[in-house]
């Protein structure tokens, strides 16, 4: 294309000794350049037809929860004007099964503009790209990065907890994916958000005794099946007070809930042994509606 380029420009320049017929026709050829380099970097669709932009396109899949979420965050723009983003688009059942608690958040403007800024990428990313643990930044900026996870070889892909529907859809400005979640940004390391948390104050008290907050605040990654007020409720006071009074075996507890490593429910399989940081295992039970470890 470059050689192109500068064999054209020759050619003018023998054509026309005039400065001004030179100079115009550079312009013209380096404008026809640059368009055709665009061309070429437009979304990958060598392997599927673009249709459209990523905006149409998940109109078109039905998606309207997540374009309506997507326009009240006024981020509707950054879906149909040209470039080269990923979308992680939430079904419209993922969205009406929500919680209430997070339904009144999206409710909040702030609040959804962060959120929805958390499901693009400014990149095209493909399914090979996906690799467990990887960590993808977003338009949301900082240390709100996507998660992925590989789980049940290769069977289950996540985007922080949200299965991916695959295949993808190839868009003119883009990549749009499918996931049955919202993709909630991250509160900060573990530590960070059972502190935030209104129903781990028992935990937090214990973590702070045995100093477990360090290694919580780490890189990690780690999965804590933690407990909560709740739970702490339902230990006998003295059994309770014996505990919280003997670092040693509140430790070793606690280092039971701790497991290296990424665990989403959507990667479980019934009967999964897992390994904790107390070297003691722990299984993984799915009932209906609901999954339990022991």
């Amino acid at each position: 294309m470059k050689l192109l380029v500068i064999a054209l420009l020759s050619l003018v320049a023998m054509v026309s000794p005039m400065p001004s017929v030179v100079m115009r026709a550079e312009r013209m050829i380096y404008s026809l350049f640059r368009n055709a380099l665009s061309a070429e970097r437009a979304a990958p669709c060598e392997e599927q037809e673009c249709k459209g932009t990523i905006l149409k396109e998940a109109e078109e899949l039905g998606l309207t929860d997540f374009v309506k979420y997507m326009d009240e965050a006024k981020l509707t723009t950054d879906l149909s004007k040209p470039g080269h983003i990923t979308v992680f688009a939430p079904t419209n059942e993922a969205i009406n099964t929500l919680p209430g608690y997070v339904k009144k958040v999206l409710d909040k403007k702030t609040a959804v503009e962060r959120i929805m800024k958390y499901h693009v990428v400014e990149e095209d990313l493909s399914k090979s790209q996906m690799e467990n643990e990887a960590l993808i930044a977003t338009l949301l900026g900082g240390e709100a990065k996507i998660r992925f996870n590989v789980y049940k070889d290769g069977k289950v892909i996540t985007a922080s907890g949200a299965p991916i529907i695959l295949p993808e859809t190839k868009a003119t400005n883009g990549v749009l994916f499918k996931v049955d979640g919202l993709l909630e940004p991250p509160c900060g390391t573990i530590a960070k958000c059972l502190k935030e948390c209104p129903v781990f104050k028992k935990l937090t008290e214990a973590m702070e005794k045995v100093n477990m907050e360090e290694m919580l605040n780490s890189q990690g990654p780690f999965t804590f099946f933690a407990p909560s007020d709740k739970a702490f409720e339902k230990i006998p006071k003295e059994t309770l007070d014996r505990l919280m009074s003997n670092t040693t075996a509140l430790k070793e507890l606690l280092m039971y809930h701790v497991v290296s490593g990424t665990y989403y429910t959507a990667g479980w399989t019934d009967n999964d042994e897992l390994t904790t940081k107390s070297g003691k295992p722990i299984t993984v039970k799915e009932g209906e509606g609901n999954s339990y470890v022991y």
